[in-house]
C-alpha cells in the first residue's frame, strides 16, 4: 500500500537528520516516476528518513529535507538503500 502524501505519514524511522543523498535528487509526490517534482535536492541537503513502501521499480522512502520539504524518494538514490521502517 502507499502511504498517503496528505497528511505526512509519521516519522516511524525516529533517524537524525543526516547526509544521504547520492548526488542530485527529485523528491517526488509519490513513490512512482510519474508523479509530480515538489524539488530537487542534492548531497549536500540534510534529510531525515520517515519511512519507506513499495512503489515503482522497487521501494521508495518518504523523508524531509532540512529545508522543510517532504516528499518521496526512490531508495537506490539514498544512503542505506533509504528507511527501514514500513510505513
Amino acid at each position: 500500500a502507499v502511504c498517503p502524501t496528505t497528511p505526512t505519514p509519521s516519522d516511524k524511522d525516529q533517524s537524525p537528520y543526516f547526509y544521504a543523498l547520492q548526488g542530485d535528487t527529485n523528491i517526488r509526490t509519490g513513490p512512482y516516476w510519474g508523479w509530480d517534482i515538489l524539488n530537487t535536492a542534492g548531497r549536500n541537503n540534510l534529510v531525515d528518513y520517515h519511512c519507506y513502501t513499495d512503489g515503482e521499480d522497487g521501494t521508495w522512502t518518504y523523508l524531509r529535507t532540512k529545508n522543510t520539504v517532504y516528499g518521496w524518494v526512490w531508495d537506490p538514490y539514498l544512503s542505506g538503500d533509504g528507511s527501514g521502517e514500513r510505513c
